[in-house]
């Protein structure tokens, strides 16, 4: 027994300190840390960055050196200016992590430095920056001017020399050269540089830097509520004229006429005689109506009728084409004239966000690096050109930060990354679209799994004979639950989105003739009455008998699905739901999607379900069935109103356990959907609300991208912390929903 409960503390223990561990380290992962001014010797023979940088220490930790860093420390030592503490309590030298970002310099953005090879005491100068940008990650160093560009009109004169110019940030020096405006004309552009002291940064350029932020939200409003749009309606438009040109091709290819007038005349008869014979059946008394031939001739007659009104509503004589060349011609012509309205009304728009984004590249900062004395680029190829304040999205100094200051940008650090956008190629930003992303993928896996898994379990546990065949699937379930998941990512690749997907998007690739279709229906439905006799002709036999006409019935009506599957794979009356997208070769379903994603976790989940339900529904006290069958109960009525209910929880705990399970997954999302920068969300407030055929983050591939994936693994680590927490979180909120609803239906049973 000791043992036992050792075994459990031990695994409570376990459990507590690598959830504590990621609790800690994600907590802690946005907390501003100061910046140092790091001098190393001057005499130093490291192949290091050097002198003099700006970084941010990550941790000590002490490692064996170099033969040539063994002489340099013996002759330190002699020398004696060794610094004692650059030493472990082992006599290992202790080395320093710096971040230094600045990669645009062409470094490295993190740096081991020996701590032996430092000269003077770590400064943290209160003037020294953390410039948080969109692109190419952070940049440290000192704000030392602001500059303004003006533009005037081309025929202005230009002044060799710079000029003094009062402004209202104070004075500046001024030059003036050529340039052009958003349309293109030339302009003369007069550039002001407003020197100031670095330690003055934090006051001038965080009012611009919120000015700036705001005019990249009315752009980014412009362009979601006003361009956007136009561009989806110039693609429907294009989408519509494509369909009506396969349409008019498949009308002159002769593939929509319907079947001769003779034949459809037969059907409607067909349509009569069977309401005329279903009418006579019902009719006899009731005795009669029980005997193998009634049942028989209602049901054939219902089916036959029913395909009699399918065939004449597909078949009927004028299914003749629904468009003709002339329709095409007008069609095409009220196509080119909404378009050319449309995009007379996108130039407007475009030339809008054109000035937007030309007075957005007004306001610049020049903020040096220590070490070489280069300026944060605009970009990357045209260093000369100063960074633009719209591009910076924080501006911090945390050397002179209080504790209030540092909990204020603490605070703003992590709003950014639970509502804001990835930037950065991931490594920095928010992780909102993941969220989304993983909640929707999460939910529509429960809405998959679930019901698939109870109606299997209801079916094995209650209506299939407990026999060889039951005990078979039984055991493939348990089995499938151990296949590796990649498996079932490689499934879902090929079926779903390269076979479900492709028929979806564009039809049969090989649809049947028309003639042979039709004889596959016709076989379909004589093996479907077949099958339906077989059934009959079992209830009414011995056991013995029964059995084998049981087992042929079932192998009739699994013949008739396999059918149903080929004449719904190769019919030639659906020609896919995006036709036209299709010939040109855009996918919508045949490409990576959350539903086929959801669908193929859905699958992997489906055995913990299924055993999960079978037992709870095994769990049920007999003697409630017995009581339900004794008030004169039917057996689905017993199974809807008394099984279920009291298997409620149990089934609960298999959702719960597929929601753990597949919220977590990663190898097979890596195959079916999962992206790392997805440019839609796969929700939103357009119609119909879930896009199914849109590519999605996940928190699980998007830890993987990180630890991974990126260019500066150091950098990424404390985000790396902060997202598995995040997905743990999330996973335990959507568990406590579940748990706190079957602890409410285990309540309300206690009390009956």
């Amino acid at each position: 027994m000791w043992l036992m409960g050792a075994a459990l503390a031990l695994c409570v223990i376990l459990i507590v300190g690598l959830v504590s561990l990621i609790a800690w380290q994600g907590i802690r992962a946005f907390w501003p840390r100061p910046i140092d001014l790091v001098t190393l010797r001057a005499d130093h023979v490291l192949e290091l960055r050097g002198e003099r940088f700006f970084g941010i220490a990550v941790r000590d930790e002490p490692y064996e050196p170099l033969p040539r860093e063994l002489e340099r420390i013996v002759a330190l030592g002699n020398a004696r200016t060794l610094d004692l503490t650059a030493f472990h309590t082992d006599g290992r030298p202790l080395r320093r992590l710096y971040l230094v970002g600045n990669r645009d310099l062409g470094q490295e953005s993190s740096l081991w430095v020996p701590l032996y090879e430092l000269s003077l005491a770590t400064a943290r100068p209160r003037s020294a920056l953390l410039v948080d940008r969109r692109d190419w990650g952070p940049w440290l160093g000192e704000a030392h001017a602001l500059v303004l560009d003006e533009y005037l009109s081309h025929d202005v004169q230009l002044f060799d020399d710079p000029q003094s110019v009062e402004t209202p940030f104070g004075p500046g020096s001024a030059h003036r050269f050529e340039g052009r405006n958003p349309q293109g004309e030339p302009i003369i552009v007069q550039r002001t540089t407003i020197d100031f002291e670095p330690d003055q940064a934090s006051r001038i350029l965080p009012p611009l830097i919120a000015d700036a932020h705001r005019r990249q939200a009315e752009i980014r409003r412009i362009e979601r509520e006003s361009r956007f749009p136009i561009d989806r309606r110039l693609n429907r438009l294009d989408l519509r004229l494509r369909q009506a040109e396969l349409d008019l091709q498949r009308a002159q290819n002769g593939r929509t006429r319907g079947l001769a007038l003779p034949l459809w005349a037969g059907l409607l008869v067909s349509i009569v005689g069977c309401a005329w014979l279903i009418k006579r059946t019902l009719k006899l008394p009731v005795e009669r109506r029980r005997g193998f031939l009634p049942q028989m001739t209602i049901r054939g007659a219902v089916l036959l009728a029913v395909l009699a009104a399918v065939v004449a509503v597909i078949e009927h004589p004028w299914a003749g084409p629904r468009i003709t060349a002339t329709s095409l011609e007008a069609l095409r012509a009220s196509v080119e004239e909404e378009s050319r309205d449309l995009r007379m009304e996108a130039e407007q728009i475009d030339r809008l966000l054109m000035d937007l984004r030309h007075a957005d590249q007004r306001f610049r900062a020049v903020i040096l690096d220590p070490r070489t004395g280069a300026q944060a680029p605009q970009t990357t190829s045209d260093p000369r050109e100063p960074l633009v304040l719209s591009q910076i999205v924080r501006l911090a100094a945390p050397n002179e930060l209080s504790f209030a200051g540092k909990l204020r940008l603490y605070a703003s650090r992590i709003a950014e990354f639970v509502a804001g956008e990835p930037r950065n190629a991931n490594q920095e930003g928010g992780v909102f679209p993941v969220i989304i992303g993983t909640v929707t993928l999460t939910l529509l896996l429960t809405v998959a799994v679930v019901p698939l898994g109870v109606i299997a379990a209801i079916y094995l546990r209650e209506y299939a004979r407990q026999g060889l065949l039951t005990s078979a699937v039984r055991i493939g379930v348990n089995n499938l639950a151990g296949v590796p998941s990649i498996v079932y990512g490689v499934f879902g690749l090929g079926f779903f989105c390269y076979t479900l997907g492709r028929w979806v998007d564009a039809g049969p690739t090989d649809p049947l003739p028309r003639t042979e279709w039709w004889m596959l229906v016709v076989g379909v439905l004589l093996v479907i009455a077949l099958a339906m006799g077989l059934g009959l002709l079992a209830r009414a036999s011995t056991r013995s008998s029964a059995r084998t006409l049981g087992l042929f019935a079932g192998l009739c009506w699994i013949t008739a699905v396999c059918i149903v599957i080929g004449i719904i794979a190769t019919t030639p009356y659906f020609h896919g739901f995006f036709e036209a997208k299709a010939a040109n070769n855009i996918s919508t379903f045949r490409a990576r999607g959350i539903l086929w994603a959801s669908l193929t976790l859905a699958l992997l989940t489906l055995p913990v379900v299924i055993v999960a339900t079978e037992e709870a529904i095994a769990a049920v006290p007999r003697s409630l069935r017995e009581g339900s069958y004794g008030c004169g109960a039917g057996k689905w009525q017993t199974i809807r109103r008394i099984v279920l209910p009291g298997a409620m929880p149990g089934i609960l705990t298999g959702a719960i356990l597929a929601v753990s399970r597949g919220a977590g997954e990663v190898a097979p999302l890596m195959l079916v959907g999962a992206a790392k920068v997805a440019p839609q969300l796969p929700i939103s407030g357009e119609f119909p609300f879930i896009h199914a055929e849109r590519s999605f983050m996940h928190l699980g591939f998007h830890i993987f991208d990180l630890g991974f994936q990126s260019k500066d693994p150091v950098a990424a680590r404390p985000l790396i912390w902060a997202t598995t927490l995040l997905l743990i979180l999330i996973v335990l909120a959507l568990n406590m929903a579940a748990i706190l609803l079957r602890a409410r239906l285990r309540t309300r049973q206690s009390g009956f």
